[in-house]
């Protein structure tokens, strides 16, 4: 279901805020090509560090908003 690039965007961020037992999204979520801003806002304020460390190292994602999370200083915890 993370792969589907038609999935509706109040499920990606579902996916995406799910951190049942300390686990973190999927990270075929984390690291798909386009994610909407309320998706990258989402990851970036994730509380498990995996979570934003995926996505500050994906080759999908949009460049400016990995270097914008990187940035911040978030990623890393």
């Amino acid at each position: 279901m993370a792969r589907n690039s038609a999935l509706p965007t109040p499920l990606l961020l579902r996916l995406l805020a799910f951190e049942g037992d300390g686990d973190r999204p999927p990270r075929d979520a984390l690291q798909r090509a386009g994610l909407p801003e309320s998706a990258v806002a989402l990851v970036v304020a994730h509380p498990n560090p995996g979570s934003r460390i995926d996505f500050a190292m994906s080759a999908r994602a949009e460049p400016l908003q990995r270097a914008d999370d990187a940035v911040r200083g978030r990623w890393g915890g």
